[in-house]
């Protein structure tokens, strides 16, 4: 498979489909459950879900952690993701209504109250590379559990620009309790489609389907796995090896190899 360089929301988009367990899964197991695993070339270097602008660590915590609105390619169309529905209050006023039958991964509902902490530290976390995505944003208030105002410094008529896949939502009382880097590290519960099961920095990502979650595909994988493989000639060999079902970025010189298998596929994207 040979993907050109893909932007954040693209990214995000197709987050579900390309991801490795040390592990091997047992034939039992195995027969049950399904497993993608994906050679990737981007760094896996932070815990911090908003301390890396990069598309690829982005469509990670766009699974975990979950984003208030994302684009639905298929229907050219934002699309609400832990929002159920919004509208224009005024020029500079938004109310943004909460998807009332999500609960984070440790069991917890999705509240305002943790929409305005995430975007408060979007906004003030010293590591943050996510200052500009809420940048437009004056203001930000819970109207109620479920329902959240925001004000922008302006007339924003794109701020849905703005927020698709960058504003994620993070527990509130997590990081609160725990503090913002024991709770990014060993603390990572979102309300998003897949848990957070393995970060090894510089080598691997171990993403396991949410139970809980609604409106998964009969083909969505239960495991997805990316796997850290920097040079061109590993990913290729993992590939037509079995060893990895998507081997991100194949360059022209190698593309042949896979197009002689009958097993495999070039499938461009941009």
């Amino acid at each position: 498979m040979r993907i050109p360089e893909l932007s954040h929301r693209q990214m995000c988009a197709i987050a579900a489909a390309v991801l490795v367990i040390g592990t091997a899964i047992s034939p039992a197991r195995a027969q049950s459950r399904t497993q993608l695993v994906v050679g990737v070339t981007d760094n896996i270097n932070s815990y911090n879900p908003i301390a890396d602008s990069a598309a690829f660590m982005a469509s990670i915590w766009c699974q975990v952690y979950g984003f208030l609105i994302t684009y639905d390619y298929e229907a050219a169309a934002y699309k609400g993701m832990l929002v159920e529905r919004w509208e224009v209050a005024d020029h500079t006023t938004w109310i943004f209504h909460l998807r009332r039958d999500l609960k984070s991964h440790d069991g917890h509902p999705l509240t305002a109250d943790d929409v305005v902490f995430s975007i408060d530290r979007m906004k003030n976390d010293k590591q943050s590379a996510k200052r500009a995505q809420v940048a437009p944003i004056k203001s930000v208030e819970a109207i109620d559990q479920n329902t959240v105002r925001m004000t922008t410094n302006g007339p924003t008529a794109d701020l849905l620009e703005y927020l698709t896949d960058h504003v994620l939502v993070m527990q509130k009382r997590l990081l609160e309790t725990y503090g913002a880097r024991e709770a990014d590290h060993n603390h990572p519960y979102g309300f998003g489609p897949y848990k957070l099961k393995e970060l090894a920095i510089g080598n691997r990502i171990v993403l396991e389907k949410n139970p809980e979650w609604k409106g998964f595909r009969p083909d969505t994988p239960d495991t997805v796995i990316y796997r850290l493989m920097r040079e061109p000639e590993q990913r290729v060999t993992a590939l037509l090896n079995d060893e990895i079902q998507i081997a991100q970025f194949v360059p022209p010189h190698l593309a042949s190899r896979i197009e002689g298998s009958a097993r495999h596929r070039i499938v461009t994207s941009g």
